[in-house]
């Protein structure tokens, strides 16, 4: 199976002491306490050459006898709209070692709004719906310092605001619902300025093209009962403007 998500991927080496029929057996009960449903196992020589197993699904956990494997795939479904979490477990050990690999798989949908962030993409998505996500826009936690990856992101749209020298335009900043609500508007104001201010002092963007505007958490594009959908939700967007107030 080939999935896309957020992956979490974590090797132990373990007490010789246990078995890896122990290992697989515990893991298998608490997954399945959690509302884990088991997709696929094998275990010995019925898995395969182990270092063939090792590179065709990339293990880092993989040093021992192929009569010693366990493998399990688990999945738990969610409700429509938010991605299956899928669980995989590999045991394997010999007489001197004993090691578990444990890759926590969370799909995630692609939200088709939230453009890649080019010259081309955002020229579309604005002539399409007059305003786009910045996607890639990173600012530290809690803050309004970009982060360094974000430069490019700015530096694309300078580019089209300078072949677009007579629209004007809202940056306007965005927040989750975590916290209160005076603070989220704060801190979605301040992010908003933030990039303004860059596309001003850096590009020499002319400072009446362009006004920062903060919403606060009163927008949101996503759910905000999970971490995925506050990301979604911690955003900025270029708007256009009709007016000229």
């Amino acid at each position: 199976m080939e999935l896309e998500g957020k992956v979490t991927d974590i090797s132990y080496l373990l007490p010789r002491t246990y078995s890896e029929f122990e290992i697989d057996a515990n893991y298998l009960h608490a997954l399945t306490k959690l509302g884990f449903t088991e997709v696929y196992n094998c275990i010995g020589k019925a898995c395969g050459d182990e270092d063939k197993l090792k590179t065709k699904i990339a293990l880092h956990s993989a040093i021992g006898s192929e009569e010693s494997q366990f493998y399990r795939l688990y999945k738990l479904d969610r409700a429509e709209g938010v991605g299956d979490v899928y669980a995989m477990v590999y045991v394997i050990g010999f007489s001197g070692r004993l090691s578990a690999e444990i890759r926590i798989i969370e799909e995630t949908t692609l939200n088709n709004n939230r453009v890649g962030i080019d010259l081309q993409g955002l020229t579309d998505e604005i002539t399409k719906t007059g305003h786009v996500a910045l996607d890639g826009l990173l600012f530290k936690y809690d803050s309004d310092e970009l982060l360094p990856e974000a430069y490019p992101i700015v530096e694309v749209v300078a580019q089209y605001l300078q072949t677009h020298p007579k629209q004007l335009f809202y940056v306007v900043g965005h927040s989750d619902d975590q916290g209160s609500q005076a603070y989220n508007q704060t801190l979605s104001e301040k992010r908003a300025t933030a990039i303004k201010n860059r596309l001003i002092k850096q590009f020499s963007i002319a400072a009446q093209q362009v006004e920062a505007k903060g919403v606060g958490e009163y927008s949101p594009i996503a759910n905000n009962l999970d971490k995925a959908g506050q990301q979604q939700n911690r955003r900025v967007e270029l708007v256009i403007r009709s007016d000229n107030k």
